[in-house]
């Protein structure tokens, strides 16, 4: 069966890479095991992330361990049971994009479904 969220539209904004910081505090402060030992910047962003030339010659944000992230990293993760896979995507790039305005990113990194 194929994964529902495997296409998700990323943008490559790096705005979710900057969060993680604050998603293992509030994980450890909850009693809550993430299963990674996440590197964390001073900045509080994830160490894995990289910057990269996009398709169009501008700056865009990747992952150094995309391929083998871990759980937290994909967007299927944390999707609440009562959500149906399709709202749960529109309910991620709506978050994604407000992220991106919260960060001040590109216009152009928008998520459009």
């Amino acid at each position: 069966m194929k994964n529902p969220f495997e296409n998700f539209p990323c943008t490559m904004c790096g705005a979710c890479c900057r969060k993680v910081g604050e998603v293992v505090v509030a994980a450890e402060s909850n009693g809550v095991d993430l299963g990674y030992e996440f590197p964390i910047n001073d900045d509080g962003s994830c160490a894995h992330s990289i910057a990269i030339i996009d398709a169009e010659g501008k700056t865009a944000v990747s992952c150094e361990i995309y391929q083998n992230r871990p759980e937290i990293c994909r967007i299927g993760y944390s999707k609440p049971i009562e959500m149906t896979d399709n709202q749960y995507i529109r309910f991620t790039a709506m978050h994604c994009n407000l992220l991106q305005e919260e960060y001040e990113i590109e216009e152009r990194f928008r998520v459009k479904l």
